[in-house]
């Protein structure tokens, strides 16, 4: 039976960072270098079995050569090459993926970074402009909110159409895509900045602040 989202990869997925939130507790500058490190070795593991791998760390293209599915969509072997699988999650993805995020905590932790401790004078990074930062900012305090409410209008709006009318062919031409994506996260910005405001509000330990 295929499943897009099996309990085993992407549970491990979150118990390793909810690991490193508790190790953040306890000591953030040690864990901020670890992170760096294992962003390192995850991303020497992701080559290597990207490369070596075969089909078992390898769901998807190379090195099945399988590119997009069909003769339509031709790629170059080195789009081929990240072209890896999400849905299910494949190991060669999710080593990618986690020494990206992990490289960008640990790239976050350094001097380049101004952060003070006054959330209004918050910057992300001390060449950015402060509007810009603070707007960055709404988004990133409700991760899961924004992801989760930007997932279902984007399902809603397109998905659901296109299946009805096109079967499985559910596919959006990228010219179109881009324009609606840009407008869906200007619409969602006062939503996510009303409900960053009542997340703060809530006491440390609420269930609020998983979402």
């Amino acid at each position: 039976t295929y499943a897009s989202y099996p309990v085993v990869p992407w549970l491990g997925v979150t118990l390793l960072g909810m690991g490193f939130g508790f190790s953040f507790l306890e000591n953030r500058e040690q864990t901020q270098i670890k992170l760096g490190k294992i962003a390192i070795m995850f991303l020497i593991l992701f080559f290597i079995i990207r490369t070596f791998g075969g089909s078992v760390g390898n769901l998807r293209g190379y090195p099945r050569h399988d590119g997009r599915g069909d003769d339509q969509f031709h790629v170059e072997w080195i789009i081929e090459y990240f072209y890896m699988s999400k849905y299910p999650p494949s190991i060669s993805y999710a080593l990618f993926w986690l020494s990206m995020n992990f490289g960008l905590i640990r790239l976050f932790s350094t001097k380049m970074f101004d952060m003070p401790d006054h959330v209004g004078d918050v910057r992300i990074l001390s060449f950015m402009p402060h509007k810009i930062s603070k707007i960055l900012l709404i988004y990133g305090r409700v991760p899961l909110f924004f992801y989760t409410l930007h997932f279902w209008i984007i399902c809603t709006c397109f998905g659901i159409p296109l299946v009805l009318v096109n079967g499985v062919d559910y596919r959006v031409p990228l010219p179109l895509a881009i324009p609606f994506w840009i407008v869906l996260i200007i619409v969602l910005y006062p939503i996510c900045l009303r409900y960053g405001k009542f997340k703060q509000s809530k006491p440390a330990d609420s269930w609020w602040h998983l979402i």
